[in-house]
């Protein structure tokens, strides 16, 4: 079982070594034993996401932990109930940057 823990404590991956780092993961997943991860970037998280989609790592395997609960994701890298903090800047900050583009679009054209 890979336990994934999302945390300000957490090692950050910069986007230049998310593959190096995803194949310590798939490498570290064949042990079939407990490992922990702790992570504070979400880039890992989502390159974990589709690992699962893809079959290189199998879902009932994994679970991200944040603030000591424990998040399921299922077979198609999807989280039903997904937590409030978790993994969630990018998203955020990305629909606002499409909200403020279409909102200064509408201003221009008047």
């Amino acid at each position: 079982m890979l336990y994934f823990h999302y945390c300000k404590k957490g090692r950050p991956i910069n986007d230049f070594l998310i593959e190096e780092e995803y194949k310590k993961i798939l490498i570290d997943g064949r042990e079939n034993i407990k490992m922990h991860f702790w992570y504070s970037t979400d880039n890992i998280f989502i390159r974990v996401k589709l690992g699962i989609v893809k079959g290189e790592l199998d879902y009932t395997n994994i679970v991200f932990i944040f603030e000591d609960k424990e998040i399921k994701v299922n077979r198609f890298g999807a989280i039903q109930d997904w937590p409030d903090g978790f993994c969630d800047t990018s998203p955020k900050l990305a629909e606002e940057l499409l909200c403020s583009a279409m909102k200064k679009k509408r201003l221009e054209r008047g």
